[in-house]
């Protein structure tokens, strides 16, 4: 059973940059309710907000290159959270089936290819510029990864790169292929998003040890971050912690500060093609269905 995520991103600029071509986003995915003018108790103009739904953990990097010098990354990363803002329907796909999910996520890397084409003339995603994105609605975890980074999961200790490493094949007129997939996540993971350049500077031992122990997420990042490089580094890691079992027999109800939210539970899943359970979505090619097996 979930109790809460602890979350950590971090990014280190190499020595031979002047300026960080790594970006990387951690996001809460809520329904908020702007308030104008009410006669209830809470005050005018004030913003009302719902309990998180799902979590969104973004790394984008980009290949050094004179013409771009950051710009792709964070052209890249921002065509991913305007899809996510304004297009994206992720308060049904929470509780939708996979195969909307990955549909979706397809939608959300053809948006920043498009924001990354429209701002540096080239259509370099997966090429120059690579996207990894990881969409968690306990406890499904959908990953979306083209380019050169990494995913990992540490679980009880052992080190499972969920990527299949750099995407270089090409389908087409379409670009790199990118890499689609679902899984469970379980209490006591840690999940981990990593540029390629970070994996590159280490073994797998070496990312195994920096990446297992019980420090917090941000000593994590840093420890698998430290050393002189001359390209840029980044790291996003999420822990989601267990709960502890809890004394029996007291008989009297737990404190308020010791009641979890109702979203660390796990929601049940609705009929599919029932009642409220059909949408579309808008203004986005479909492209072919390809997730990758489930590594559980």
């Amino acid at each position: 059973m979930l109790t809460k995520i602890e979350t950590h991103g971090l990014s280190v600029r190499g020595h031979a940059d002047e300026r960080l071509r790594d970006h990387y986003a951690i996001a809460d995915l809520s329904k908020s309710l702007h308030v104008h003018q009410s006669n209830l108790s809470f005050d005018d103009d004030s913003r009302l907000h719902g309990s998180t739904q799902a979590h969104v953990f973004v790394v984008a990097d980009e290949a050094r290159s004179k013409r771009t010098a950051g710009s792709a990354s964070s052209a890249a990363l921002d065509g991913v959270v305007q899809y996510l803002l304004n297009e994206m329907p992720w308060y049904h796909l929470a509780d939708g089936e996979p195969q909307d999910v990955v549909l979706t996520l397809y939608d959300a890397l053809e948006n920043a290819r498009q924001v990354l084409s429209s701002r540096t003339g080239a259509d370099a995603l997966g090429v120059d510029t690579g996207l990894t994105l990881a969409f968690v609605s306990w406890p499904d975890l959908y990953l979306a990864q083209i380019g050169r980074g990494r995913c990992f999961r540490v679980r009880q200790g052992e080190l499972t790169e969920l990527t299949r490493g750099p995407a270089t094949a090409r389908t087409g007129d379409e670009g790199p292929a990118p890499l689609i997939l679902h899984a469970t996540l379980d209490a006591g993971d840690l999940l981990a998003l990593l540029s390629e350049s970070a994996v590159a500077a280490r073994t797998e031992a070496e990312l195994a040890e920096r990446l297992t122990g019980p420090e917090s997420p941000g000593e994590l990042c840093a420890r698998v971050l430290a050393g002189q490089h001359a390209v840029d580094r980044t790291a996003v890691l999420a822990r989601f912690v267990p709960r502890r079992l809890e004394p029996a027999g007291t008989g009297e109800p737990p404190p308020p500060g010791r009641l979890s939210a109702r979203r660390d539970s796990p929601r049940p899943r609705r009929p599919h093609g029932g009642a409220g359970r059909r949408w579309r979505l808008f203004g986005r090619r479909r492209h072919p269905a390809r997730p990758g097996p489930d590594p559980r």
